[in-house]
């Protein structure tokens, strides 16, 4: 039932986070798993746990007295019939080295609780179980005290963390979700303790590329409240894949976008968007001509009521012909004179969830996915245009999910990068298509499509 995972599939900060944003494969754990039980009782009852006659810790410490080494303990309160505590006892190692995380330890044992509140971090992986519940519990990095109400108990043998996950309405219906599926499923949980210094500079500046936003905010005009809904946001915060990805599994921050800028428009449920007179597409044409440069237009159809289409325009970029092709732009005239086929194997959204309710985070996630395989995806293409449309009511668990979305969408914020995946290291690293940044959108200003 319960078992120590391979801490080396643990993706954590690096030495060079800060600039980088890179993540590296964890080195080994400060604290090794001992023991893990499951207590009943009222949530009252179930705090600090580890005083009770009946927990591990009491009965080790009165059986080896001071020879227990320091235990780390961490106590999930999960709500349900009857109210239960996971209890899970970490014991420091013997020969833990003298690193930063040893040091941050220290400090960590030695705060106050308002210091290890910001920086006690859960890492979950969810490896085997339903799709909703993997979607659902997500594998980014979380800040506990963040969500949940947590409390420290502290003594010379033990340091005990009690997470009440009743404590917040959305995660007790996560956990509701995951108790009631609690049999078929294998999940892994790290904690780790954030640790951030304040680099010199965070970000490198980011190469000049030729726009063509100026003419595209001439072509058209659009209501000043949807205009205030979508941006480009900062591509520096997409992991993509490396040159050497296949081999070492890393991925880093993207290249500035390969060549496309954010433009959106909102309409009704339409096939071929681009045709349609309404469309930006069309209008730019109408306006430019040839000299119009090539777009790549992905439209999402969002089911609900009414059916409503989100329309994405990336414009591409003009790059000095002197350079030569890099990889990725080698890859996009491939994906362009490819069949569907291909286009659905290869065609990957990276989305993440920059500020919302815990329960569309965890519902949306972070992990890449290749939208065809789940989805059913369409392509037209035209002289100046590729559009993938993507038609998320064509899948059950796709809909419950953006249903879940569509009635929180005036409160959340998401960013959303598209990708063709890499699958050879002729075709590495990736770069961004494009992305694009939706904040706080509203349904209701969709207009209609038809004439």
């Amino acid at each position: 039932m319960w078992s120590e995972p391979t801490w080396a599939g643990f993706q954590l900060r690096s030495k060079t986070y800060l600039q980088s944003k890179m993540k590296e494969t964890s080195a080994p754990p400060l604290f090794e798993l001992l023991w893990f039980e499951v207590f009943s009782g009222t949530p009252e009852e179930l705090h600090h746990v580890s005083k009770s006659k009946k927990s591990f810790a009491s009965r080790a410490l009165a059986k080896y007295g001071s020879d227990v080494p320091p235990l780390f303990v961490v106590t999930l309160i999960v709500p349900g019939t009857p109210v239960v505590a996971g209890v899970q006892y970490f014991a420091r190692t013997r020969d833990a080295p003298q690193s930063e995380a040893n040091a941050l330890w220290q400090r960590f044992l030695k705060s106050d609780d308002a210091f290890r509140k910001e920086r006690l971090k859960l890492v979950p992986t969810v490896h085997d179980g339903p799709w909703l519940v993997r979607k659902s519990v997500g594998a980014k990095p979380l800040i506990i005290a963040k969500a949940l109400e947590t409390s420290f108990y502290q003594t010379p043998a033990y340091l005990e963390v009690v997470v009440d996950i009743c404590s917040d309405r959305i995660a007790k219906h996560v956990t509701a979700l995951c108790r009631s599926h609690s049999t078929r499923l294998t999940v892994d949980v790290g904690y780790v303790i954030e640790d951030f210094v304040a680099p010199d500079n965070l970000k490198p500046t980011p190469s000049p590329v030729k726009s063509w936003k100026t003419q595209a905010d001439n072509c058209t005009t659009q209501e000043p409240k949807l205009r205030k809904l979508w941006s480009q946001p900062d591509w520096m915060q997409f992991k993509l894949r490396s040159k050497t990805y296949l081999q070492n599994k890393i991925k880093e921050t993207g290249a500035p976008p390969l060549w496309f800028e954010s433009f959106r428009g909102t309409h009704e449920e339409l096939m071929h968007v681009c045709s349609s007179k309404k469309s930006f597409a069309s209008k730019a044409l109408a306006k430019f001509g040839n000299d119009m440069p090539q777009l790549f237009v992905v439209t999402l159809i969002i089911p609900g009521s009414p059916l409503v289409a989100t329309v994405q325009y990336f414009a591409r970029t003009k790059s000095s012909g002197s350079e030569d092709p890099t990889e990725a732009e080698k890859l996009w005239e491939r994906f362009l004179d490819a069949d569907d086929a291909f286009r659905s194997s290869r065609f990957k959204l990276i989305p993440t969830i920059v500020d919302g309710p815990w329960i569309i985070r965890k519902s949306v996630g972070t992990t890449p996915c290749i939208i065809g395989k789940a989805i059913k995806t369409t392509y037209f293409k035209g002289p100046n245009y590729l559009e993938v449309h993507v038609d998320i009511s064509s899948d059950t668990v796709a809909k419950h999910i953006t249903s879940l979305c569509r009635s929180q969408s005036t409160h959340f914020t998401v960013d959303m990068g598209f990708v063709i995946e890499g699958q050879s290291e002729e075709e590495l690293p990736e770069a961004l298509l494009g992305c694009v940044q939706y904040a706080r959108m509203d349904c209701l200003l969709a207009t209609a499509i038809a004439p």
